[in-house]
């Protein structure tokens, strides 16, 4: 009975050393899992982020495009209303200098139109002196 006793006592002590140990494992795996479980955590939001700037960096690239698209279209559209520009500069300037010949020849006629002017002017005041003299006379 003693012996029995003994054996179950030694027992009951390897069982409690064994529960502590089994708890003291549960804790480590417990412990070991949340650290696992907190990092995939991590690279999960880390991946989350990563694919969210990925996306905003293929939406800027996207952005990008467009605007340098828009923009050659824009210098193209200025190329085309500078060369316009050009084009009515040219005639402007064309059509000052027939202007300014057109003028000069319209001084040229006003200037002969006045010295005819004058010229009949003084025909008729003769006129008019030599008849005041005949029916004078």
């Amino acid at each position: 009975r003693r012996v029995l006793f003994r054996s179950v006592k030694s027992l009951e002590v390897e069982l409690k050393r064994a529960n502590e140990e089994n708890n003291q494992l549960k804790a480590e795996i417990e412990g070991y899992t949340n650290s696992k479980k907190k990092h995939a955590e991590q690279q999960e939001s880390y991946c989350r982020d990563l694919a969210l700037r990925t996306g905003e960096v293929k939406e800027a690239q996207r952005q990008y495009a467009e605007c340098y698209r828009r923009l050659q279209q824009v210098e193209g559209e200025l190329a085309s209303v500078k060369n316009k520009l050009k084009e009515e500069s040219e005639k402007l300037q064309q059509v000052e200098g027939e202007r300014s010949h057109m003028d000069q020849q319209l001084r040229v006629y006003l200037s002969d139109f006045e010295v005819e002017r004058q010229a009949r002017e003084q025909q008729v005041q003769s006129i008019d002196s030599f008849t005041k003299k005949l029916a004078e006379a």
